[in-house]
């Protein structure tokens, strides 16, 4: 009891920090070139009410997947699109799942409390975490859902009951990420996962074969259409 009150503590703490450090002064960095593509893509989703073909200016605009310009245009349609605090609240939002995302992941690999809420503050301080979990372009998403999608491969390797509900969430996540910057974190991030995770452990591909068949259907279901075929970097 004692043990799950100080983790219910540190997540607190963890969820305080990162809310001070991403939303308070959201609104005052620069908005960017890239940001500017987002927001007015987003825009036009909503004004035109075009959620597909994307558009910059009027123009079609295809050079990168649609995932974080959909989050963009569902919190500007709730919100308005005259404030950069609610056009910029997609890419905090999925910032606190990375940190969360990291913090469960080590527990994972059986780092204490202590150890575990070090790393998660660590994260979220550290300079390209904080800058881009408060820049709405598309790296922290197509980051942030891989991570996610690991920690459920992670579990399903690990042998921990809900298999094919942590297959199926591990590639739905997958395919958020394709979704997000087509495959940049598949080489950033899984592909290092799965070698690491295959030289200190074994990975059981022959056990887990229905589920990791599972994760790669639904993931690449989700994740490849004809937007992500197209350049993505």
């Amino acid at each position: 009891m004692l043990r799950r009150l100080l983790h219910f503590k540190q997540e607190i703490i963890l969820f305080v920090v990162t809310s001070l450090l991403l939303l308070s002064g959201l609104n005052k960095a620069e908005v960017n070139i890239m940001e500017a593509r987002n927001f007015i893509s987003a825009r036009e989703m909503v004004q035109n009410k075009e959620y597909l073909l994307t558009t910059l200016n009027g123009e079609p605009r295809y050079q990168k997947p649609p995932l974080p310009t959909w989050l963009t245009a569902a919190s500007g349609r709730i919100f308005g699109f005259d404030s950069l605090n609610t056009l910029r609240l997609p890419v905090a939002a999925v910032t606190f799942l990375l940190v969360f995302a990291f913090y469960y992941c080590s527990k994972l690999l059986g780092l204490s409390s202590k150890h575990r809420f070090n790393n998660a503050l660590i994260l979220i301080t550290s300079f390209y975490i904080f800058f881009a979990g408060r820049d709405n372009q598309w790296d922290m998403y197509t980051h942030s859902f891989m991570l996610v999608s690991i920690y459920f491969l992670w579990k399903v390797f690990q042998n921990e009951s809900g298999g094919l509900r942590n297959s199926f969430f591990a590639g739905l996540f997958l395919g958020f990420s394709i979704l997000s910057k087509g495959p940049v974190s598949f080489y950033a991030l899984f592909l290092p996962f799965l070698i690491s995770y295959g030289i200190v452990y074994r990975i059981p591909f022959r056990e887990k074969r229905l589920y990791l068949l599972n994760m790669l259907l639904s993931g690449l279901t989700i994740g490849f259409n004809k937007k992500v075929l197209k350049d993505t970097v």
